[in-house]
């Protein structure tokens, strides 16, 4: 019996690529998929075109949001799993592989986890591709400081998106203290329990353009803009509001290491590889500490 698969979409102006997103996740294999969609008070057509395409029911709230994370917040808090075995994140302007809901379901019933995200192609207008893996071997507590991957390559047990639900309900912070969905779902499924599973395997292709809220971490120009966000504070915040939602921050190691002293961060560079899954990111993540920019 084909599973039942609910694909949870996030739009805001993004008539130029979204019909071929829908298409894609609509051929998908060896799976049963229904679409449950969330405009940003878009104003190019996209709202127009979610309430007429085949298989895709449309929130009747419109926002705005402000930015893809409330907005999956949003469509989380008002989605209904039941009669659903998953349940799967889905940008606006991606192109799925046919298989890709299928295999997540083998990879997740074969290692008996609850929480898959997957490696990804990203492609541009150029014709530029290249990998991004995120497939490293996770560490004891990476998901307080990174995600697993892209979320749009995120498919979640229904067991595991109603606990994700349930908090995002009970917690109305959540949605304005914590920017990225994908990363507080992939640390709420760890600190609680929850086996993910983080495939090698690229299952879609990751578009980039001058509209991507989050891009790739590629090239000088992404490397800057990710400093930036370190030296803003606004990566501690992350890292603080998802550790004290996720009731990390209550651990030793991590109490620690948050501490905004000078042992709290050479403890966070001492320990740094429990943290980021690349060693270089480890590296990077001593040396911001260090230097007191984190």
């Amino acid at each position: 019996m084909a599973k039942e698969v609910l694909v949870l979409l996030a739009a805001h102006n993004g008539m130029r690529w979204i019909e071929a997103q829908v298409e894609s996740i609509r051929a998908q294999q060896s799976c049963d998929v229904s679409i449950l969609a969330s405009d940003d008070a878009s104003t190019d057509g996209t709202d127009e075109y979610l309430r007429s395409a085949p298989g895709v029911k449309l929130l009747p709230e419109r926002g705005p949001y402000g930015s893809a994370g409330r907005n999956f917040f949003h469509l989380l808090s008002r989605a209904e799993f039941s009669g659903h075995d998953f349940v799967a994140f889905a940008d606006q302007d991606d192109l799925w592989h046919p298989w890709k809901l299928a295999r997540a379901i083998e990879c997740l019933e074969r290692e008996g986890c609850e929480g898959y995200s997957a490696n990804v192609t990203a492609f541009w207008e150029d014709g530029r591709e290249t990998l991004i893996d995120k497939a490293q071997p996770q560490r004891e507590l990476d998901f307080l400081f990174e995600g697993p991957g892209p979320g749009c390559t995120f498919v979640l047990s229904t067991r595991l998106a109603t606990e994700i639900q349930d908090v995002v309900r009970s917690h109305p912070r959540v949605a304005s203290d914590i920017s990225l969905h994908d990363w507080f779902a992939y640390a709420w499924a760890r600190s609680h329990g929850f086996a993910w599973f983080i495939d090698e395997k690229p299952v879609a292709r990751y578009r980039q353009h001058g509209a991507n809220q989050l891009g790739v971490n590629v090239g000088s120009q992404a490397a800057k803009s990710r400093v930036r966000q370190v030296r803003s504070g606004w990566y501690r915040r992350q890292v603080e509001s998802i550790a004290k939602t996720c009731g990390a921050d209550s651990q030793a190691l991590v109490s620690r290491v948050l501490r905004r002293t000078w042992p709290g961060r050479l403890s966070l560079a001492m320990h740094a590889r429990k943290f980021r899954r690349r060693s270089r990111d480890a590296l990077f993540l001593g040396f911001i500490s260090l230097i007191g920019w984190f």
